[in-house]
């Protein structure tokens, strides 16, 4: 699944970052914001995907495949 999503990227040559989480994250918990809601939670091995113009960047998570 990861490959399918990254190979679309590539195909759009649209520039991207991949990272995984190496630890839990819960927005709810640990958030110091003021809107935890807005914030993704992470779980250990997700992949993190960041890709888009600076002005308008997507951050996309996807479960650890």
């Amino acid at each position: 699944m990861a490959n399918d999503f990254t190979q679309s990227l590539r195909s759009k040559k649209i520039p991207f970052q991949v990272y995984v989480a190496k630890y839990n994250y819960d927005p709810e918990q640990c958030s110091p914001n003021e809107n935890p809601d807005a914030e993704l939670s992470l779980s250990v091995g997700d992949y993190i995907f960041i890709y888009g113009d600076v002005d308008e960047v997507i951050i996309s998570a996807r479960s650890s495949y």
